[in-house]
């Protein structure tokens, strides 16, 4: 293999792009460098989307982050809703076609097509479409000649039923269920076109292949580098939610910690300490709270130093999908976890032993107290979930994993077998 293709509407343009869904695209353009003379990235961005002026330096800084040599091409053609859309376009439509729901309706443009098209030109040996909307518009834009492969990573017909019904941002919203089926169809349609497709679990890998009557579904689970060590216990009663809030599900999940597990644990433990951490903490309905014992960083660059002092943290995450990278970035560090069985759906600690799942907000609070009230437990639970990570979640393990199957296709069900064995 030569020369590989990369389509994402989520390539890291700013050095703040390093939540989980940059970092899961991290891992595979990682992998294919290492097989790949050559990677061209395109950047598919809204079109309000600021862009770095300097188009050389951004390159190099990409290069440097996945180890290869890139040429970037930045397709500002995502359009976002700038005026309110009419019930039409906002319930209908999406209901007759996949393409026209909440999830793609951004990419389902001509301009888009376009631009895949053009791309693709150059006849790439493989093409890596990252999520539906990359893979949608391959697939729309009549450009499926090399190997494709697709990183699905969430249901997404799924993950929208869970938060519309669980959290809708308003009451009607809940009618985007009836969007449900066609995105089911246009997913469908995806997997079917790729070459391969990926998820984060083996739960959603099973699902798929019955869903979309193929074997050809495999599990890449988020994959997170490894500390050299585990971070310190300050044992100051500090409880961490690290989060990405444009991410309605983590948005919800914050602001359901501070309002109603928070209260339950400050309680018991008037001295606690509650850190929300994470990009766009002004969208959170909670940061207006009172209590001086909540903190609202914003983006925090040096994690170590934010695991540094934490002693517990908390994920109550409601909806969504795929599978949670701070859970498993938080074990990586040596952290306990509190989290609702969602938030660790997919992901493959022990309860009790390696993590802490309650459903409602007083047992989550009860949790977060029982370990912070023991210091002990705490340790040997993180310790434990410390050496789950490293043996199944490991970054280089799955990267190399990842690049055998790119450079020899035919060896895919052995190569990703050696990655999600737990599964």
């Amino acid at each position: 293999m030569t020369a590989a293709a990369v389509i994402s509407a989520h390539v890291p343009l700013d050095e703040r792009s390093v939540h989980g869904i940059y970092r899961r695209l991290d891992t595979f353009v990682t992998a294919l460098a290492r097989k790949a003379t050559e990677i061209h990235v395109l950047a598919l961005t809204p079109r309000s989307a600021k862009i770095p002026e300097d188009h050389a330096a951004l390159e190099q800084r990409l290069g440097h982050r996945w180890g290869c040599n890139v040429t970037l091409q930045i397709a500002s053609t995502l359009q976002l809703d700038t005026t309110p859309p009419s019930r039409w376009e906002m319930y209908g439509r999406g209901a007759l076609d996949g393409t026209r729901s909440a999830v793609l309706r951004s990419s389902a443009n001509l301009p888009t097509l376009e631009a895949v098209r053009g791309f693709l030109r150059v006849e790439p040996d493989i093409v890596f479409a990252h999520r539906i909307a990359a893979m949608s518009a391959v697939r729309a834009a009549g450009a499926i000649a090399s190997r494709v492969y697709f990183d699905l990573d969430d249901i997404e017909h799924i993950a929208l039923a869970r938060r519309v019904w669980n959290s809708p941002s308003w009451p009607a919203e809940r009618l985007k269920l009836i969007q449900v089926p066609a995105l089911a169809v246009a997913e469908r349609r995806a997997i079917r076109a790729a070459t391969m497709t990926f998820v984060c679990s083996g739960s959603d890998a099973r699902y798929l292949r019955r869903f979309a009557s193929t074997k050809a579904v495999a599990v890449v689970p988020n994959a997170v580098t490894l500390p050299a060590a585990a971070a310190p216990n300050p044992n100051t009663k500090t409880v961490l939610f690290l989060g990405a809030f444009g991410y309605a599900p983590n948005a919800v999940a914050a602001d359901y910690l501070v309002t109603e597990i928070w209260p339950r644990v400050r309680a018991e433990l008037p001295d606690a300490r509650l850190i929300i951490a994470g990009g766009n903490p002004e969208l959170l309905k909670s940061r207006g709270t009172t209590d001086h014992s909540v903190e609202f960083p914003g983006f925090v660059p040096d994690l170590a130093d934010l695991y540094a002092q934490t002693d517990v943290v908390c994920c109550p995450i409601l909806s969504g999908g795929g599978t949670r990278v701070k859970i498993v970035e938080a074990a990586a560090y040596g952290k306990p976890v509190v989290s609702t069985p969602l938030g660790a759906e997919g992901l493959d600690f022990h309860r009790d032993t390696e993590i802490l799942l309650e459903a409602d907000a007083g047992a989550l609070a009860s949790a977060c107290v029982r370990l912070l009230k023991d210091p002990a437990l705490a340790a040997r639970i993180g310790e434990a979930a410390r050496a789950r990570a490293a043996r199944l979640y490991d970054a280089s393990a799955i990267i190399n994993s990842l690049a055998t199957l790119f450079e020899r296709p035919e060896r895919t069900a052995s190569a990703i077998q050696r990655v999600a064995d737990f599964n």
